[in-house]
């Protein structure tokens, strides 16, 4: 990633028509818990979501603070850092763990979506196989991210013996990008 950062301070700024990003999101809480531990933020073209781990029954983490301050707070302080979001908490190998890459925004192969998830919405593919990745795409791009978050929670409540991780729901994000030129010719 670093190599790529400084290839691109060496080229300068891209030159023509910015793409733009409109961005549509949704989150909520499990079913019968009034507090979402999870967090969508946007701080000019930085878009993310914040996946608070929920704490075990019984477990002491010995913060008297819950996984829905931590992750407001965190965005906040993210949103005050200079040159980046990196977020490596306690243990800075964890950065290592990030998931990585680069896609053009312009030209025939540009990016012109993405979803950005917590895992309680993505089990919609990864544990409960309701879609594959580029259905989810179109049920997110056609009724938004919403309707994302109700097809996991009516398979949760309809299928309550489907396996799930730990626990049978959990917050559920996404956040929904398009992106567009002011040209729409993609080139």
């Amino acid at each position: 990633m670093p190599e790529a950062v400084s290839e691109e301070r060496r080229r300068g700024p891209a030159v023509g028509v910015a793409p733009t990003m409109r961005v549509r999101s949704a989150s909520a809480p499990p079913p019968g818990r009034a507090v979402n531990e999870d967090l969508v933020f946007r701080f000019g073209p930085l878009v993310g979501v914040l996946d608070g781990a929920t704490v075990p029954e019984g477990f002491d983490t010995g913060c008297v603070h819950g996984p829905q301050w931590y992750v407001r707070h965190l965005a906040a302080r993210l949103g005050l850092a200079e040159h980046g979001y990196w977020v490596a908490a306690a243990d800075p190998d964890a950065a290592y763990q990030a998931v990585v890459g680069t896609l053009p925004l312009r030209g025939p192969e540009a990016l012109r979506r993405a979803v950005l998830l917590t895992d309680g919405a993505s089990v919609a593919v990864e544990e409960f196989g309701l879609l594959d990745w580029a259905d989810l795409l179109d049920v997110v791009s056609a009724g938004g991210p919403g309707a994302l978050v109700d097809l996991v929670r009516a398979a949760e409540r309809d299928h309550p013996d489907r396996p799930r991780r730990h626990k049978p729901a959990d917050d559920a994000s996404a956040v929904y990008c398009e992106f567009t030129r002011s040209d729409d010719s993609g080139a």
